[in-house]
């Protein structure tokens, strides 16, 4: 669970960065900054306990290829939800067109914001990594007295 609020959060912030300037309509935003931190946080609760395991991220680097290879599944978990979503929130969109929106998106998504899905990725798992190094581990032998 603490990963997927990890990288739920990586993810917001690297969003709130992204579109921190423009002027976006309630429906832009749950579109490109809901839905992505909501696809950020599945594949974090999915993929992400793994970079806190002793066992299976040893050193920083794995940390941070793990980190882009969950940004990568969330990016494809946001393009199945913006394929659903975008017919419901956005006039002129039919539920046909989905299998098209989720090809589209995950074509021209990847030059559009797949630096920010890279950067995203390195950031989350490299700071998760070190989070979980630091915190304290827990004691098996606990003495009564």
């Amino acid at each position: 669970m603490l990963a997927a609020i990890w990288f739920a959060g990586c993810g917001f912030v690297c969003l709130g960065l992204f579109f921190h300037a423009w002027q976006l309509a309630f429906r832009a935003v749950f579109l490109f900054v809901f839905l992505p931190t909501v696809a950020a946080a599945a594949a974090g609760y999915l993929w992400g306990g793994a970079i806190l395991d002793r066992g299976k991220t040893s050193t920083l680097g794995q940390a941070l290829t793990r980190g882009v290879v969950i940004a990568a599944a969330a990016f494809v978990i946001f393009a199945a939800l913006f394929a659903v979503a975008l017919p419901v929130v956005e006039r002129g969109w039919s539920w046909r067109q989905s299998g098209g929106l989720f090809v589209l998106t995950s074509m021209l998504g990847v030059f559009l914001a797949g630096p920010v899905v890279l950067f995203g990725g390195m950031v989350a798992g490299g700071t998760l990594y070190l989070f979980g190094r630091s915190a304290p581990t827990r004691q098996t032998n606990i003495d009564p007295l």
